[in-house]
């Protein structure tokens, strides 16, 4: 049987500062010894302690024999700082070792009024090197409020930014300007806010009184046939006031104006010149019909029926018509002319007519006799075409120097015509094809 192996023990003294046995014990190789009890505190200064703080040897794990003494240290004591609001109540506290600073971590506010606000500026005790215990109090400095006074312009650009003190007046920039614009020019009025006692943020204002601008608007003529023009009138307007152009009437002409502007925007010459009323290849109506004029002149004008509107069954064309304030020949008949004569049986051509163009009477469904003036002098193509009544064409005078080949085509049925005495033998030439056709025949 195996021999029993001994445990070794080891003999612990402890011992007081002052080297007197307190207590012995044995502790087996390698455990932990059990200290006796011992007082916290064994002395003390003002603002000192003498605090055990453990043992010289180490006792968790002993391996010999030990003689061991406590340790003592003198320490700073330790005080506490209440912190109190201003009106009572304890906001917190704070343990300080002596000589140090509190950390101070409350950091307590005042609601300010409408004059003042309140800075919070410490403690009613000095908390640097703390060396007894206390309450405190917080300590609020007292300061006017101020507020930001903004000036700015009509147009929204800062003119002037101060900080005022409550119940003071705030010191306005320079009067500013404002800019003319083609309506109106500006003077300043004043701001829009009372400054003088400030209590709150503010933003004033500038403002301006408008004025409307004068100009000045003059009329100028070139009269016909002139190439100098003359200022007739000048006027001095406002801005926006109508332009009322000045009453001026020509016989036989047009007034035209370079500009026709309604209202006053600006300073503006207007310059009127003179058109002929009636210029060449111009169409103007009269009582239904329209005309186009050939000749402008004044003297000896001429124009072409373009269109002839007439519900009568006998038509005498005019061998003259007024247009505006001149009388012109209708020398001239145009394609299609009397297309809308539809009750039209009878027409009767004046001497002014000179030529008689392209299907002139296409679309007459009850025409039958046609009488060309004695002016007459050229006739165009398929003049009758589409008038299935038609029975006699009569020529009176003998001016007639070209007929279209095509002047009788599409005619449905034969037509009589008659030729002026003394010509009737070299006008028969012009429709000597529709003679021989038998679509004309004379007697």
């Amino acid at each position: 049987m195996a021999e029993k192996k001994r445990v070794q023990n080891h003999i612990i003294v402890f011992q007081d500062q002052e080297g007197k046995v307190i207590k012995t014990s044995f502790v087996a190789h390698g455990l932990a010894a059990d200290p006796p009890e011992l007082p916290r505190k064994i002395g003390e200064t003002d603002h000192h302690e003498t605090l055990f703080q453990g043992w010289d040897q180490d006792l968790n794990q002993v391996t010999s024999n030990l003689v061991v003494k406590p340790v003592y240290r003198e320490v700073p004591k330790k005080y506490l700082i209440m912190y109190a609001g201003e009106k009572g109540g304890l906001l917190g506290t704070e343990t300080v070792t002596y000589g140090s600073d509190a950390a101070m971590p409350f950091h307590p506010q005042k609601e300010g009024n409408e004059e003042f606000d309140y800075i919070f500026s410490g403690w009613t005790e000095d908390l640097h090197g703390v060396n007894r215990d206390m309450m405190v109090r917080p300590v609020f400095e007292e300061r006017r409020r101020q507020f930001r006074v903004r000036f700015y312009h009509e147009d929204g650009k800062l003119l002037k930014a101060d900080n005022v003190l409550y119940g003071y007046g705030a010191e306005a920039p320079e009067d500013p300007k404002k800019d003319q614009d083609p309506t109106y020019y500006y003077t300043f009025s004043g701001w829009n806010k009372d400054y003088s006692t400030i209590t709150g943020p503010m933003n004033v204002r500038a403002t301006f009184e408008s004025h409307y601008r004068d100009y000045m608007v003059r009329f100028f003529e070139t009269a016909p046939g002139e190439s100098r023009e003359t200022m007739i009138e000048e006027r001095q307007l406002h801005f926006g006031d109508d332009i009322r152009l000045p009453a001026l009437v020509r016989k036989g002409y047009v007034l035209k104006w370079d500009s026709q502007p309604e209202t006053v925007t600006d300073h503006v010459d207007l310059h009127a010149s003179w058109d002929f009323a009636n210029p060449k290849g111009k169409r103007c109506h009269k009582d239904g019909s329209v005309y186009e004029i050939v000749n402008p002149s004044v003297a000896a004008g001429s124009v072409r029926l373009v269109k002839y509107e007439s519900k009568a069954r006998e038509v005498s064309l005019p061998g003259r018509v007024l247009l505006g304030d001149y009388w012109y020949q209708v020398e001239e008949i145009d394609e299609k002319a009397f297309s809308s004569c539809v009750f039209m049986n009878e027409l009767k051509l004046p001497a002014e007519v000179k030529l008689v163009g392209k299907k002139a009477f296409s679309g007459c469904r009850v025409l039958q006799t046609v009488v060309l003036g004695t002016g007459v002098r050229e006739l165009g193509p398929e003049l009758f075409s589409q008038s299935p009544r038609l029975k006699e064409i009569r020529l009176t005078g003998s001016n007639l120097k070209k007929v279209n080949r095509d002047v009788c085509e599409k005619m449905v049925s034969p037509v009589r015509l008659l030729l002026p005495a003394g010509a009737a033998d070299r006008m028969k030439g012009f429709f000597e094809r529709y003679l021989s056709m038998g679509k004309l025949y004379i007697r």
